[in-house]
């Protein structure tokens, strides 16, 4: 089976295991279009005088996480991005705080 077949598999997999009763609300309209409250957590040590890459805590119990536009077709090609999301690529120290339980 093909790299890009296995990571649609395992997408799919994760994605039939999801309880949307569980997930916080996400859209305008199931949030009561109340405007999101971001906590700044960190920026890569790479970002310099700027806050890209970086992560944020939001009130709906969530992360945002601000990164580089995936736009390689190769990568793009092994994922299933519904047409309401996108990818970005993040250096793992932006991550690394998720780890640690932030």
């Amino acid at each position: 089976m093909s790299l890009a077949r296995q990571v649609r598999s395992a997408n799919s997999a994760h994605n039939a295991q999801l309880d949307p009763a569980v997930l916080p609300p996400y859209t305008p309209e199931e949030t009561g279009n109340a405007a999101m409250e971001l906590t700044f957590i960190r920026k890569t040590k790479l970002s310099g005088d700027s806050n890209c890459p970086s992560l944020y805590r939001t009130d709906r119990g969530t992360f945002v996480v601000q990164g580089w536009r995936v736009t390689d077709p190769d990568a793009l090609a092994q994922l299933e991005i519904p047409a309401h999301e996108t990818v970005v690529e993040v250096p793992a120290d932006v991550l690394a705080e998720i780890a640690k339980g932030s």
